[in-house]
């Protein structure tokens, strides 16, 4: 979960106990960007990642999305021009297991 979304984590939380649903939710670190698109970037383009046809909102988002040219930081658009939500949770949820899917780069 985003970490600067404690109410709706705590919302969570709350709901998966009175449930008794065996989830835990965890704040995301939110990584640098830069890293996150590197790593997505590179599992598509070695066909190691994949989006299903029908799952359109997260194909759109990754198409879609650009970076802030008003920014001085490597920072995505976020004006709700594109789905910046869509990225953020795909990301937040594979965050843990990036230095595991991670290309390793050799020197020739």
């Amino acid at each position: 979960c985003d970490s600067a979304e404690q109410i709706l984590i705590n919302g969570l939380r709350s709901e998966c106990a009175a449930r008794k649903l065996p989830v835990v939710l965890h704040n995301a670190a939110k990584g640098a960007i830069k890293g996150r698109i590197a790593l997505y970037t590179g599992l598509m383009a070695r066909g190691k990642y994949f989006l299903l046809p029908h799952c359109k909102m997260t194909i759109g988002a990754f198409r879609d999305a650009v970076y802030d040219a008003k920014s001085d930081e490597d920072k995505r658009l976020d004006d709700g021009s594109t789905n910046i939500d869509s990225l953020d949770a795909q990301e937040y949820s594979t965050e843990k297991y990036m230095k595991m899917l991670q290309i390793r780069r050799f020197e020739l």
